[in-house]
């Protein structure tokens, strides 16, 4: 299934009046290669910063936003590829997947926060004592609102 906006429009599909593909296939032509260059590079730098010059020795800190950054690239390159592949008509796969494709394309932008909750424990402690606050606050306001008003 080649990317179409108006995909099982009858009249509409295909129309090269409503649909041109050339910008999203040069888009895509270049993106996936300029993304994995510079994901690559990335790696390579860090590498060779962090274990061949022993001079420069990474923190905890920096180790902890290293892999959240690496497991954030590494998601949304792959869904990218895949994506930008069944776009484009590279890389064919079964029309029954094109919703979860869509759906991971969609949720890959919103598990960033829980790669951060998972690898950053001074940002997990501050969310969960944000949200016990505003649970057992609001709690505290209803059990006094009861009492207050159900016992005079």
């Amino acid at each position: 299934m080649n990317f179409d906006p108006w995909y099982g429009e009858k009249n509409l599909e295909g129309n090269p009046e409503y649909h041109d593909a050339q910008l999203l296939h040069i888009n895509s032509f270049f993106t996936v290669p300029i993304l994995a260059g510079c994901y690559a590079i990335l790696c390579i730098v860090t590498t060779v910063n962090a274990f061949i010059f022993k001079h420069s020795i990474m923190t905890n800190l920096q180790r902890v936003m290293l892999y959240q950054s690496m497991c954030i690239c590494v998601e949304i390159f792959i869904t990218a590829t895949v994506y930008v592949g069944n776009a484009t008509g590279i890389l064919a796969i079964p029309e029954m997947l094109a919703p979860v494709e869509h759906a991971t394309w969609i949720l890959v932008h919103a598990d960033t926060p829980i790669v951060y909750l998972i690898f950053n424990r001074s940002l997990r402690k501050a969310a969960f004592e944000w949200t016990n606050n505003h649970l057992l606050k609001r709690n505290r306001n209803r059990i006094h609102n009861f009492i207050t008003t159900h016992m005079m």
